[in-house]
């Protein structure tokens, strides 16, 4: 896989088990929204409502959103809502510690790089961003809040991509951590986002965690978890748009503590981007599974790294899976429709009776 950065969600996999294939899609009860209290052990939680509001120093606050106009942006206006809300507990005895209801939201805090009083930022928090993702500026914005949810969108705007990487297209990134690590994670639970991913040529929509004790203590390796990560690009070109696909996916990163470790799993699941679906992964003292819509895909032993506080992030890239341009060694980013749209209606995450903060 070809990366402009050094920092992302990866498809580095050192092992691949086989292909699964699911099917299922559970009923769902309407929840507040909000963030609630509770954060995992060595971080810090995120707790009040819906994170409606100015933003801090240096930040942006965005409000209602929809479709798209000529620059690209999300603005006021007009695609299909979605039913529902946050769901019930996966687990009988697990107690929700975060949400945020796209739902129910009119507005929506995203800061740029410090948390402030928010819940998300709009870059990775340790400056490394592998995509041109922009922040919510006035002009520029990838988050809209409307139709009952939040949109995330990738689009030519000519803005963001100053060395041209990405044709001029730039997207959106989350993340509920900033670089002091301020914010919210969480050690061990269930984390879940129901998303409808653009499945387009060139797409790349990711719901994956991090460890924060990597992230403020340098040199330290660190656990990354894919919970989804969707490509417009799927197989051997030139037949490679087949987005009924995704990987799930663990990482150790030795970051000089010894050799990078890995694993996944490539997922099957035909009618991924007609709709809605829920995407989530429980991580246990000794477990970590992987669920497409509440029925279990992939499991892994857990490793020392995933045992921490992990925060989360969630973002519409480019790029990602294979090449497909007329050689076969890049990515033909004229291909890509302008613009793509990750919808997302709520993100979750539930204390397990193994959490310090159950």
């Amino acid at each position: 896989m070809k990366r402009r950065g050094t920092y992302g969600p990866a498809f580095l996999l050192l092992t691949a088990v086989g292909s699964l294939s699911c099917g299922g899609s559970p009923s769902s009860s309407v929840g507040s929204g909000g963030a609630v209290g509770g954060g995992g052990l060595g971080g810090t939680s995120v707790a009040g409502g819906n994170a409606v509001g100015s933003a801090g120093a240096g930040g942006s606050s965005i409000v209602t959103g929809g479709t798209n106009n000529a620059r690209g942006d999300v603005a006021a206006g007009g695609s299909t809502a979605v039913a529902g809300g946050a769901p019930s507990p996966p687990v009988t005895g697990y107690h929700r510690v975060f949400l945020q209801d796209f739902t129910t939201m009119a507005s929506l805090q995203v800061n740029p790089w410090d948390l402030g009083t928010g819940i998300w930022i709009a870059h990775t928090p340790s400056a490394k961003d592998w995509f041109t993702f922009i922040d919510p500026v006035d002009s520029y914005n990838p988050f809209g809040i409307g139709d009952g949810q939040l949109t995330i969108r990738v689009a030519k705007r000519g803005y963001g991509d100053p060395n041209n990487w990405f044709s001029g297209y730039s997207g959106g990134l989350l993340c509920s951590m900033d670089g002091s690590g301020n914010g919210f994670a969480q050690q061990y639970g269930y984390f879940e986002v129901s998303m409808w991913c653009p499945g387009g040529p060139n797409t790349w929509p990711a719901f994956w965690l991090l460890d924060r004790p990597s992230l403020v203590t340098p040199n330290t390796a660190g656990a990354e978890i894919d919970i989804v990560e969707e490509y417009g690009n799927w197989g051997t070109p030139p037949n490679n748009l087949q987005p009924e696909n995704y990987m799930a996916t663990w990482h150790r990163w030795a970051n000089g503590n010894g050799s990078d470790d890995g694993q996944g799993s490539p997922v099957s699941t035909p009618g991924l981007t007609a709709g809605y679906h829920r995407f989530g992964v429980d991580i246990e003292p000794d477990t970590i599974v992987w669920y497409y819509d509440r029925a279990e895909v992939w499991r892994a032993p857990s490793y020392a790294e995933a045992k921490r506080p992990m925060f989360l992030l969630l973002n519409l890239a480019l790029g990602g899976g294979t090449y497909n341009n007329a050689a076969g060694d890049d990515y033909d980013w004229n291909l890509t429709p302008n613009p793509s749209d990750l919808k997302v209606a709520y993100v979750a995450v539930w204390a397990s009776p193994n959490s310090p903060n159950y």
